[in-house]
Formats: structure tokens, C-alpha cells, sequence
């Protein structure tokens, strides 16, 4: 077995590159600049790209390597805790152990799209082979394997489980299905994760953000069986709406909150929105005011004070509900509940 020598380790973003010990390399680059790291080596010690890739995604252990083994990795870092990497080896075999996932205990989930060669994928007691235009989806939480028989490339996507937006398509039934499906999406999903590496230093942060969410949302394109995804933003603005409705009622209902409950960020959340023609703020008001004008209206709540009423959409200063109502309504809580008993039933409200 070589030496000891030293390699420049793999970075978190906007830190700064350090050196661990590794086994004896031939050639070596790296650099890391505003979130991306890149890195190339030339080494005989599989050991030593694992501890690179462990560094970089999670636990894994290397074998079957050949005498001669060369590796490369380039890694972009994105919003939310989402990670693009682009991975080059020659053959060997990648292996998340269950001493693996118990040393780490991540579950983040990650999507493979090769490049360049096959791969064979076992897990959840299956085998399946997975070529360039299609894709393998893996749980970090539980044990898989990967063959690569001969030099490839692939792109990987790493996110928090918490922002996939459905449990199902982490599945055991989905990771098993996975390979071979969707071809033309997975097609669009490796270009655009390619482009965003290669373009990544010139990226501001915010669009950093964008582009993580962007990525996820192409993922789970990707992985959806059938019809247009009812998942990305739309689904967020979906939940995003039930939550608001179950909690009108809380005085610290805010657009921050709703984004927190869904495990997105405030932007992404607003940016939702906009494609719809809304804010989440707009939403909230107007939700609240739609309530409080069928409280008013209800028989059964004429005992009620327009501060009880207040209070139970939210509002903690009844006089800023009195202002909100009357600027949506052109009248006062308390007035547009007389005249409503005067009139009768309203037809035709957009309430």
C-alpha cells in the first residue's frame, strides 16, 4: 500500500480548502469559490475517494476498484441545503452500508442521472440497470448499491427529505421503479443540472435559491408516473392554503410561518404565489376577512362582539381589523353587520 500523502478535502460553502491525509496521488486540483468545489485526482487507493465522497454526500465505502483508478468530482452547492454534483470514476463499486447509515443517520434523498456508461443499482432487495435518459433514486436512510462497470459520469441531486414534497415518490415501490422511467425528463433534469455546475460561480444567491428549488422540482418531474406533476409550486401553494386555513386563527400567522411549515424558504413561498397572482400575505388578509364576514353574517354568532370577532381570525388589535374590513368592505365590521340584517341574504359577493 502507497504512502501518505495530502489532498486538499472537500469544503463547505464560502469556507476556505483544507488538507486531511490520503493515499499517494499522481495529479491534483482543486478549488473551491463561492459554494461550488471542484476537484480532480489521480490516485491507487480507493479508500481515498471514499472518504472524498463521504465527505461530499454521505457514507459510502469503495471496492472492486481497478489498480489505476481516477476520480473526479465538481460540486455546487444551492439554497435549502440542495446539492448538485457532477461524479466521474473508473470502475467500482459504491456501497451505502447499514454501519453507514447508522454512523451519519442522514435521510436526505438523492437522485442519480447518468451521463456517461450504466450503472446497476440494487436495493430494497431488487436489481435494476439504469443507463443515460434514465434515473435512480435513493434514500439516505436506507442501504444501496451501485455498479459501475466501466468509466462513467453522473449527475447527482442531494436534498433534505423535509423539502420533497411527497412521500411517495421516496418510496420502496418508487426507488424500485425508478430506473428506466421518464426517459425525456430525465434527459432535461441531467442538462439543466449539468449547466447549473458548470455556470455556478457566477451565481448570485438568491438565484442560488431559485435554482435549488428549481432542481427539486425537476426531480420529482422526473419521478412522477403519470399525467403533469401535481407537485413544485403548485402543490406548495396547495398546502400552503390548507395550513392557513386551519390556523386563521393564530395572531402569529405569517407569511414566514406558512413558508417554515412547508420547509421551503419565504422566497420561494412568495414566488409561488406570484404565479398565481396572489402574495401570501394577500392570502392570509383576505382569508381572514372572508371569515370574520361569514361570522358576522351567521345567525348563530350575532352574540358575538367585533372584537370576539377579531380575535377569532387572528386578530390580536381590534381596531386593525376594523381598518382592514373597512378598506376591503368600505364600511365598519359593526355597520356592515347591520345592514347585511337589514337587507337579507347578499348574492353575488366575492366573500
Amino acid at each position: 500500500m502507497p504512502g501518505v500523502g495530502t489532498l486538499r478535502r472537500m469544503c463547505r460553502p464560502w469556507s476556505a480548502v483544507r488538507a486531511p491525509a490520503i493515499g499517494n496521488p499522481r495529479t491534483l486540483a482543486a478549488s473551491a469559490h463561492r459554494g461550488v468545489v471542484a476537484i480532480d485526482v489521480v490516485t491507487d487507493s480507493p479508500s481515498t475517494w471514499a472518504r472524498l465522497i463521504t465527505d461530499n454526500f454521505i457514507s459510502l465505502s469503495i471496492s472492486d476498484a481497478g489498480e489505476a483508478f481516477r476520480a473526479s468530482l465538481r460540486r455546487c452547492d444551492l439554497g435549502d441545503s440542495v446539492r448538485l454534483t457532477v461524479v466521474g470514476t473508473d470502475r467500482s463499486r459504491v456501497v451505502r452500508t447499514a454501519r453507514g447509515v447508522r454512523r451519519d443517520g442522514c435521510d436526505d434523498v438523492l437522485l442519480l442521472a447518468p451521463i456517461l456508461g450504466p450503472a446497476l443499482v440494487r436495493q430494497e432487495g431488487g436489481e435494476t440497470a439504469v443507463s443515460p435518459g434514465a434515473v435512480s433514486v435513493h434514500v439516505a436512510e436506507r442501504p444501496y448499491e451501485l455498479v459501475f462497470d466501466r468509466p462513467n459520469r453522473v449527475v447527482v441531486l442531494q436534498a433534505p427529505r423535509r423539502i420533497v414534497p411527497s412521500g411517495e415518490l421516496v418510496s420502496a415501490r418508487r426507488r424500485l421503479e425508478a430506473g428506466g422511467t421518464r426517459g425525456a425528463m430525465a434527459s432535461v433534469f441531467r442538462a439543466f443540472a449539468t449547466e447549473v455546475v458548470a455556470v455556478e460561480p457566477g451565481l448570485s444567491e438568491r438565484e442560488r435559491e431559485e435554482l435549488g428549488h428549481t432542481a427539486v422540482e425537476l426531480a420529482v418531474s422526473v419521478l412522477s408516473t403519470s399525467g403533469p406533476a401535481p407537485l413544485g409550486r403548485r402543490a406548495v401553494v396547495a398546502a400552503a392554503k390548507a395550513f392557513v386555513g386551519e390556523r386563521l386563527a393564530d395572531p402569529d400567522l405569517t407569511p414566514e410561518t406558512v413558508a417554515a411549515a412547508q420547509g421551503v424558504s419565504l422566497r420561494y413561498l412568495q414566488l409561488a404565489f406570484a404565479e398565481a397572482g396572489s402574495s401570501p400575505g394577500a392570502y392570509i388578509r383576505i382569508e381572514r376577512l372572508r371569515r370574520s364576514r361569514r361570522l358576522l353574517a351567521d345567525p348563530r354568532c350575532a352574540g358575538l362582539s367585533v372584537a370576539q370577532v377579531a380575535h377569532r381570525v387572528g386578530y390580536r388589535d381590534v381596531n386593525a381589523f376594523i381598518r382592514a374590513f373597512k378598506r376591503e368592505c368600505s364600511d365598519t365590521p359593526g355597520g356592515w353587520r347591520a345592514a347585511r340584517r337589514a337587507s337579507g341574504p347578499e348574492r353575488g359577493s366575492r366573500w
